[in-house]
């Protein structure tokens, strides 16, 4: 879907406009994904956010002779850590 992806754009601008400090952590997924909180707080508490990471529930990379790259997929959802979001956002 597109609007997931859309949003991360608006995000993209609303931080360019604002001068905001981004977030520890940006999460992407569908409205009507349950995510745990407390689960995704334990889980990264230790993680440095300035490490450039991505981390997507389901990735697809079929058919490989078409392409030939991965890319995340579905209502899993993604993270993206604030070293992620700064390369991405070129700041």
């Amino acid at each position: 879907q597109v609007r997931p992806y859309s949003g991360l754009r608006k995000a993209q601008m609303h931080y360019r406009r604002t001068g905001e400090e981004l977030p520890e952590y940006f999460l992407i997924f569908d409205d009507d994904t349950y995510y745990n909180m407390e689960m995704f707080q334990d889980y990264f508490a230790d993680a440095d956010a300035s490490i450039e990471k991505v981390i997507a529930g389901c990735l697809v990379r079929s058919p490989i002779h078409i392409i030939n790259f991965t890319f995340p997929y579905g209502g899993f959802g993604s993270i993206l850590s604030k070293g992620a979001l700064n390369r991405l956002f070129m700041r």
